[in-house]
């Protein structure tokens, strides 16, 4: 018996199992979201916020702080398999492989509907591959590709996931062709951080002031990233009082110890470390950054950077031998030249990025470079109508949907 006020109705089990979750608009359902680093925590954080929005109640998380923040159950730490590379992760090895025994019986434990991982391409397939031999009913899903398309072998590789997962998310238009061609269900959602930094300066007016008053430090999101590139920093700057060294945008990278040992030496402005960051990312003249998103949100505001990637020598050694594309920043790989300085591998030393600064500081502010770094932007990182001019201020569409809309409403 369904019975409603002032009816009754006779249906079958399994009748009333389907109406039920319909008037619970998918309440009962429970979704498992994980993320192996530091990197990704604010892209799961939005989409968990997200998915408890469309109806979602339950969701449990693997992850860093702001994860944990939005999470309606069971939270696992990630921090310490925060780790990137070939030599960089022997470390924690055991580590990750008891938080991946960990992660899939936390999904067995509380029955999940859906897995979602972020990033971190170790820890999230091998999640994957455990899910699939033995909870094979749980939908499994994955954002933020591998750069499979940059190696030789990649096309292998990649093929393998189609054993693994159900639908790819990825973060650049190209990659969706990618997927495509070798049968993988993908969808293009774009970059979160470049989305909002471009929905938040078409509401605004950025000026473009080009002095060497203000910088920012940005050594990455991984322990030994920012280990790496430390002695670096220390020489390049010193105690220098026009540096703003900043790392307020990610709680978890105020956490890491040798990030806060590289805050003492340099000046940090409080009044720009309250600030939103955008606010703080629109008023500098110059940046010094890690690989990764942050250089590519940078370059969305056409702030003059140069780009480090000093990894271990074995691995090094490993990129060389087997990469298909000649830089590491991805508006290089996709423009196919050098529009953004690279110090790179054992070119990444104080005298060569100062160099390198120098020649960005010049080559951001001219109208040719930005329109095409513009044009990458638009084309490739995000999936509504946008628009760069030709002095680097955005517009786009009103109320676009961003990414985490697009993932959550997928895997509802």
């Amino acid at each position: 018996l369904l019975i409603f006020p002032g009816k009754i109705y006779h249906v079958t089990t399994y009748q009333a199992e389907a109406i039920i979750c319909r008037l619970l608009n998918m309440q009962l359902r429970k979704v498992l979201v994980a993320c192996g680093e530091v990197s990704g925590d604010q892209v799961a954080a939005a989409i968990t916020r997200t998915l408890k929005t469309l109806g979602i109640r339950e969701v449990h998380g693997v992850g860093g702080p702001l994860l944990k923040k939005e999470v309606s159950g069971t939270f696992l730490d990630a921090a310490a398999i925060n780790k990137y590379g070939l030599v960089e992760v022997l470390p924690s090895i055991f580590a990750a492989k008891a938080l991946v025994k960990q992660t899939v019986n936390l999904a067995g434990s509380e029955r999940v509907d859906a897995i979602l991982t972020v990033d971190s391409k170790g820890f999230s397939f091998r999640v994957h591959e455990a899910i699939r031999n033995s909870l094979s009913s749980i939908r499994q899903y994955h954002i933020v590709s591998p750069s499979f398309w940059a190696f030789s072998n990649g096309r292998q590789r990649a093929a393998r996931l189609k054993d693994i997962l159900d639908k790819i998310f990825v973060i650049h238009r190209f990659e969706k062709s990618f997927y495509d061609s070798i049968g993988l269900p993908c969808d293009f959602v774009g970059s979160l951080a470049v989305q909002r930094l471009i929905c938040e300066d078409a509401l605004g007016v950025r000026s473009h002031v080009h002095s060497k008053d203000i910088g920012g430090l940005f050594p990455g999101s991984r322990d030994h990233e920012i280990e790496s590139t430390l002695p670096l920093l220390r020489e390049l700057f010193g105690r220098n009082r026009a540096l703003y060294a900043c790392s307020g945008f990610n709680e978890s990278v105020d956490d890491v110890s040798v990030w806060r040992e590289v805050k003492e030496s340099v000046y940090e402005d409080e009044d720009r470390k309250r600030q939103s960051k955008y606010d703080a990312l629109k008023q500098l003249q110059w940046a010094v950054c890690s690989s990764g998103t942050m250089s590519t949100e940078l370059a969305s505001l056409h702030v003059p950077q140069v780009v480090l990637f000093k990894p271990h020598w074995l691995t090094a050694l490993a990129v060389k031998s087997l990469a298909k594309v000649k830089y590491v920043n991805m508006i290089n790989i996709l423009a196919s030249k050098e529009l953004i300085p690279e110090a790179k591998f054992g070119d990444c030393t104080p005298a060569n990025v100062r160099r390198l600064l120098e020649d960005a500081l010049n080559r951001t502010t001219q109208v040719d470079t930005i329109r095409q770094v513009g044009s990458i932007v638009a084309s490739e990182m995000v999936p509504f109508d946008a628009h760069c001019d030709d002095v680097g201020h955005w517009s786009c569409q009103n109320n676009p949907l961003l990414l985490p809309e697009l993932v959550a409403q997928s895997v509802v």
